[in-house]
Parts: C-alpha cells; sequence; structure tokens
C-alpha cells in the first residue's frame, strides 16, 4: 500500500516537473514569437548606449534602458530609437529603427564632434536674414530697447555698420527671399513690401486691422496674403484676386513652393472629414496660383515649411513631423520622443531640438546626429537657418532671458572668449542699457544712454566688459539715443 502511494507521488512529481518544463518552453516559445532582439553599439566603450521606447497614447511605461559601450535587449514589436552619446552629453548619434518579431537588429553608432554654439544678441527675436554679409531680425525684446523694439536691426559686416532702416514701423515679423527683398507684417497688422532697402506698404484686398493676417512671398515676387478666411493672390504692385476661400476654419499660416501655397486651417474645412471644429481637428489644403485645389486633409498642425525647390513639405504636430510631396501625398512620419522645432536644412536633412540640443535627422538612412548642445541646459526655442547655409541661429532662455545664439554649419571656429556675453548681457548700469550684436568682428556692443552722456555710457560699457575679463578694445561702440 505504501509503495503504491510512493508510486503514485513520483508520478506527480514527474509530471509536475514534465508540466513546469513545457510551460518554460512554451514561454520561451512564445517570447521568441512575439518579440526581437536589438542590439545596440559603439566603437568607443565609454559611450553610452541607450534603447528608448517612442511613446505612443496607448503606451504605459515607455521602455528606456542604458549601459556603456554595448546594449542588447529583447523587446515587444514597435518602434524605438537607439542612441550612442559621449559621456558628457555633448556629442551624440541615434536612430529610429522598427522592430518586428523574431528580428535580430544590430546597430552601432559613433557620434561625430559637435560644434559649440556662439552667442549673437540678448534677446528675442523675429523676422530674421542671414547670410555671409548681413544680419537682420526684428527685436521682440528685451524692454531696454526702448523705442526701438520691433523697429528691426540691420547689420552689414562688409562696412562695418549696424542701422534699423525701418524705425517708423513696429514690424512683428518679416518674411525675406534675398538680403534685399521681403514683406514685414506690424503690429497692426498692416503688410509692407521691403525692396532695394525702400519701404512701401501693401494695398491689402481686406481690412487688415480687423482680419487674422496671414502672407507669404516667392522668389518670383508673388505674394499670398489671407484675411482668415480668403486667400488670394498679387505681386510687388499689389493686384491681388481670390484664389480659395475657406468653408470652416481660420486659416492660420501660409506656406507657398513656387507653384502654389499651402494653407493650415484652424478648425477644419466642412468638406474634410475629421478637420472640423467638434471634433477640434485642423485641415491642410494645397491650392495652386491659378486656385486650382490640389488637395485638402485633416491634419493637427502648427507649422509648414517647404524645401527649397519646393518638393517636399514638413509639417509639425507636438513631437511629430509629417512630410508630403508637392501634391500633399503622405512621404513621411517622424516621430521623436521630446522633439519639437522641426524645419529644413536641406531636402535630405530635417532639423529639430530636443531640450538643450540641435539634431539633424536624415531622412534617408533614418539617423540622426547632435549638431550642437547648451553647456546650461536650456531649452531652445526658435530655429532658423541662414540663407547660405553656413549656420543655424536659435534662441534659448537663460537667466537673462532670450538669448540669440547660432553654431556653424561648415566647420567654422567659434570665439568661445565671447562666450559670457549672453551671461550678463543685456544689463542697466549706471543709467546706461547694453546689449551686444555678434556677428563678424568686431563684435558690436550696443549702448543705451537713458540720462547720462553717450561717451559717459561707453565708459560705462567698456568697465562693465572688463568685469567679465573680456577685453573691452576688440569691440566696436554703438550708441542707440
Amino acid at each position: 500500500m505504501l509503495s503504491e502511494h510512493r508510486r503514485q507521488l513520483s508520478q506527480i512529481a514527474v509530471l509536475v516537473i514534465v508540466v513546469i518544463i513545457l510551460i518554460i518552453v512554451g514561454n520561451y516559445i512564445y517570447e521568441y514569437l512575439t518579440t526581437g532582439v536589438i542590439t545596440v553599439s559603439s566603437s568607443n566603450s565609454t559611450n553610452v548606449v541607450k534603447i528608448e521606447q517612442i511613446a505612443s497614447s496607448n503606451t504605459k511605461n515607455p521602455i528606456s534602458k542604458l549601459a556603456n559601450g554595448k546594449l542588447t535587449i529583447r523587446l515587444k514589436p514597435g518602434k524605438y530609437e537607439i542612441f550612442a552619446y559621449s559621456h558628457n552629453d555633448l556629442y551624440g548619434a541615434s536612430k529610429l529603427v522598427t522592430l518586428k518579431s523574431r528580428q535580430n537588429l544590430k546597430f552601432t553608432l559613433n557620434p561625430p564632434t559637435t560644434s559649440f554654439p556662439e552667442p549673437v544678441y540678448g534677446g528675442s527675436v523675429d523676422g530674421l536674414y542671414a547670410d555671409n554679409n548681413h544680419l537682420f531680425f526684428v527685436p521682440l525684446s528685451p524692454s531696454p530697447i526702448k523705442s526701438t523694439v520691433n523697429t528691426g536691426y540691420l547689420l552689414q559686416s562688409s562696412q562695418g555698420t549696424v542701422s534699423q532702416p525701418f524705425s517708423n514701423v513696429a514690424f512683428t515679423n518679416i518674411k525675406w527671399i534675398n538680403s534685399n527683398t521681403g514683406i514685414g507684417e506690424d503690429v497692426y497688422n498692416n503688410l509692407y513690401l521691403i525692396n532695394g532697402g525702400g519701404l512701401s506698404q501693401i494695398n491689402l484686398p481686406f481690412n487688415a486691422s480687423s482680419s487674422q493676417l496671414s502672407a507669404d512671398m516667392e522668389s518670383s515676387g508673388t505674394i499670398y496674403v489671407s484675411d482668415g478666411q480668403n486667400i488670394y493672390k498679387g505681386g510687388l504692385s499689389g493686384n491681388f484676386s481670390k484664389i480659395y476661400s475657406s468653408s470652416g476654419g481660420v486659416i492660420s499660416q501660409l506656406a507657398s513652393n513656387g507653384s502654389g501655397v499651402a494653407a493650415i486651417i484652424h478648425g477644419g474645412e466642412s468638406d474634410v472629414p475629421g478637420s472640423n471644429q467638434s471634433s477640434g481637428g485642423d485641415a491642410l489644403v494645397y491650392v495652386t496660383k491659378a486656385g486650382k485645389v490640389i488637395s485638402k486633409q485633416a491634419q493637427n498642425m502648427t507649422n509648414a515649411t517647404w524645401t527649397n525647390d519646393g518638393k517636399y513639405l514638413l509639417t509639425e504636430s507636438g513631437t511629430t513631423a509629417y512630410i508630403y510631396d508637392s501634391s500633399l501625398r503622405l512621404s513621411k512620419t517622424i516621430t521623436i520622443n521630446g522633439a519639437g522645432n522641426y524645419t529644413w536644412l536641406d531636402d535630405n536633412t530635417v532639423i529639430y531640438s530636443v531640450g538643450e540640443k540641435i539634431w539633424a535627422f536624415k531622412l534617408n538612412s533614418g539617423q540622426s546626429t547632435i549638431i550642437t548642445s547648451l553647456a546650461l541646459k536650456q531649452n531652445i526655442e526658435n530655429i532658423y537657418l541662414s540663407n547660405d547655409g553656413a549656420y543655424l541661429y536659435f534662441t534659448e532662455n537663460n537667466s537673462q532671458g532670450t538669448q540669440l545664439f547660432r553654431v556653424g554649419l561648415k566647420g567654422q571656429p567659434t570665439n568661445q572668449s565671447l562666450s559670457s556675453l549672453s551671461v550678463f548681457l543685456p544689463t542697466t548700469v549706471s543709467l546706461c542699457s547694453m546689449n551686444y550684436i555678434n556677428f563678424n568682428e568686431p563684435t558690436i556692443l550696443l549702448t543705451y544712454p537713458l540720462a547720462v552722456s553717450l561717451q559717459t555710457c561707453t565708459s560705462v560699457a567698456q568697465t562693465e566688459l572688463q568685469t567679465f575679463n573680456i577685453n573691452p578694445s576688440t569691440f566696436q561702440y554703438v550708441s542707440i539715443p
């Protein structure tokens, strides 16, 4: 009887072991069939490598793992971003990858060295234009500039002069097609043509003061304007004609490409499903110069920019960039955790920022590299590409307020001795306000005498520079009354 009981216990034990083995093997097979493996390595073992899951609306606790030199991890199918960056977090490379079941993906990332940014101006700006010999921007801050806010600075390095050529107009933005020609909007919704140094108000086909004005200009001189409900096409002399009327929302931005114009319509269009106000959606519309509607589609977005050749349109929505061809067929979607400020560097490269870093994403390879990184860990706010493609200009916010920086894209040297300018300027000392414009040598030191003489203000500025161990003799002093 005892022997029979022992035999039954033994059989049960064997059965339990078999079941456990089957469960383990089954789990292993299931995991193998339903997961994949990503391996990331870098040739420099001190580099940090990282695998991060691209978060979506239904992602709970997205995966983020890191290691030194090499990392291998089994993951569920989905979209991931892999990284390799230096231990000081200044250099980095990343790549967007899609993992499928039973895949074993291996990548080697070696981050290139980056360029250091240099300060250009102490304040918030818009309407920036830059090439090798010209820098123009509309200063939106700081307050020490007083009456010169929004009037625009023009720096011509070939002549070594700084001026305010349109001091009678308070611009909010200017769009340039070259160093001589652009269109600017002022604080009263008036639109102006800047052409060859001259300034003339454009006769709009609607009452701009009571409209939501948006405008864009092509290199050919064609100008598109909108009052929020309609799009008009005209030229340098005006002569506007209506080419499109919105059926629902408000036209908030126009972006032309030489053949027509794309429009972002907040609140959508009544004839575009999913883009109406009740659903909270927007619409993207493309209209030719002749007024032919090529495409209408629902898409939430905040910005739209074309490549220089007008073949591809980039729109931005949250951390995602959408790239369309000239007929608004979706070509590519880029989603990067924490990304923003998407814009074009060239036809194959999209620029974006994450925190204090600016990245360049190659469309053909899906790989990104860090262009520059701010040591102060401040968020980057706006990015502008110079017309000659030599520099990226960008704004960030630090203890002194918003600052304009630039970084060279062609290996240009950076004057590190001027990096502290953004730490203490702009400022007001002894009734003398001061700021700077660092474009080409010599760096401009702007002074604004509040209740002292120009000579006294210059002397105060020189003393302030010496306080921060900066040689005042290397500056050109320009006083703004």
